[in-house]
């Protein structure tokens, strides 16, 4: 009896750290990427364009993107999004988040060229 209670209390403790351990497997890495549509050269847009993103990153939950300018989105593919002092370089970064707080970040640095 004493070591039929002991297999039986050993099976629960493995199968609840075998639980605990796959719990990696249900929040996958994150990737963070994006691009962007309507660039004029490589990486340069022009002055005043409304941006046109193209979100391809993975297993994310929640976005992040700041656009170097003080304006920042939560939007999977954000809208609206037009940049009018020129010439200039501006950072973009997309931060993603995973439910369970895993992280990924992606910049991205364009130019902004005057009409």
């Amino acid at each position: 009896m004493k070591t039929l209670l002991i297999s039986i209390l050993s099976a629960v403790v493995i199968s609840g750290c075998n639980k605990a351990g796959n719990s990696a497997n249900n929040d996958p890495t994150p990737v963070a990427d994006f691009k962007i549509n309507n660039t004029v050269a490589d990486e340069t847009i022009l002055e005043g364009s409304v941006v046109e993103f193209e979100n391809n990153s993975q297993h994310a939950d929640s976005y992040e993107w700041d656009f170097g300018d003080g304006t920042v989105s939560s939007e999977r593919i954000p809208a609206g999004i037009v940049f009018r002092q020129c010439p200039r370089s501006v950072v973009i970064r997309l931060l993603v988040r995973t439910r369970h707080g895993r992280t990924a970040i992606r910049t991205r640095t364009i130019l902004v060229r005057c009409r």
